[in-house]
C-alpha cells in the first residue's frame, strides 16, 4: 500500500489581496511549488515539476507533473494545479510559480502550459525558479507572445459567401468561366470552362473544359476536354478526352 503523507494541496497565503504580491507572498509561493514537486509521478524523465498557483482569494492549488507508460498522455505540473482549481470553480489567478531540480538555471513552462495559462487571461504572472528559491518574474504575454486566446473566437468572422463574392447574372458575350450558360459569341476565345452550356461559335477555339454541353463550332480546335459532350465540328481537332461523348468529324 502506498505510504501517503498528510499534506494539503489547497492552502492559502496571507496577502492584501492586490495583484501585485509582497516578496513574502512570492517566497511562500515557491515554496509550495517546491512542495508540490516532491509528489512528481515521473519515472520515464526523472524530471520533477511542481506548480503552485494563486488565485484571486489567495487560495493556492498545487500540482506536480504525472508521466504515463503511453508518453503523450502525462500531465504538466502547471496543468494539474490550474485543472484542480477550474474543478473547483475558479478562472481568475494572480500568479503561478513552478519549480524543479534545475540548479543553474529557472525551470520554464513548456509551449502546451503557456497556452493552457493562458486560457484564464493574460494578467497572471508567473515565476519562474531554480532550487535556492530564486526567481525570474514573467508576464503570459512575454512567455507567449501574440497569443490566440477565446477572445479570438468571438471577432467577427467572414462566411463562404462573402469570400466567394456574388456575381449575380451577367451578359458575357465570349463566356469564360460560366456555371450554367448559353453562349452565342465569334470572339477569338468563346467558351472556357463552362459548367452545363449550349455553345454557338466560330472562334479559333470554340469549346475548353465543358462539364455538359452541346457544341458546333467550326473553329480549329472545336472541342477539349468534355464531360459529357456531344460534339459537331470540322475543326483540325474536334475532340480531346472526351468523358462520354458522341463524336462527328469531317477531318
Amino acid at each position: 500500500m502506498d505510504q501517503v503523507k498528510s499534506s494539503s494541496t489547497v492552502t492559502h497565503i496571507n496577502d492584501q489581496g492586490s495583484r501585485h504580491l509582497s516578496q513574502e507572498a512570492i517566497e511562500k509561493l515557491i515554496q509550495q511549488s517546491q512542495e508540490a514537486k516532491q509528489h512528481a509521478y515521473c519515472p520515464y524523465s526523472n524530471f520533477r515539476v511542481g506548480a503552485a498557483l494563486l488565485t484571486m482569494d489567495n487560495t493556492v492549488f498545487r500540482g506536480c507533473n504525472v508521466e504515463n507508460a503511453c508518453y503523450n498522455l502525462g500531465v504538466c505540473a502547471e496543468r494539474n494545479a490550474i485543472s484542480k482549481a477550474v474543478s473547483e470553480g475558479y478562472r481568475s489567478f494572480k500568479a503561478i510559480a513552478i519549480a524543479s531540480d534545475q540548479k543553474d538555471q529557472f525551470i520554464s513552462p513548456c509551449g502546451g502550459c503557456r497556452q493552457f495559462i493562458r486560457e484564464f487571461g493574460l494578467n497572471c504572472d508567473v515565476y519562474l525558479s531554480k532550487t535556492d528559491g530564486s526567481h525570474r518574474k514573467m508576464t503570459v504575454d512575454e512567455l507567449l507572445p501574440v497569443s490566440f486566446g477565446p477572445e479570438e473566437l468571438d471577432m467577427k468572422k467572414v462566411t463562404d459567401g462573402q469570400l466567394a463574392g456574388s456575381i449575380g447574372e451577367a451578359f458575357i458575350p465570349d463566356a469564360v468561366s460560366l456555371g450554367s450558360a448559353e453562349v452565342e459569341g465569334t470572339g477569338a476565345l468563346d467558351a472556357v470552362s463552362l459548367g452545363s452550356a449550349e455553345v454557338d461559335g466560330t472562334g479559333a477555339l470554340d469549346a475548353v473544359s465543358l462539364g455538359s454541353a452541346e457544341v458546333e463550332g467550326t473553329g480549329a480546335l472545336d472541342a477539349v476536354s468534355l464531360g459529357s459532350a456531344e460534339v459537331e465540328g470540322t475543326g483540325a481537332l474536334d475532340a480531346v478526352s472526351l468523358g462520354s461523348a458522341e463524336i462527328n468529324t469531317s477531318n
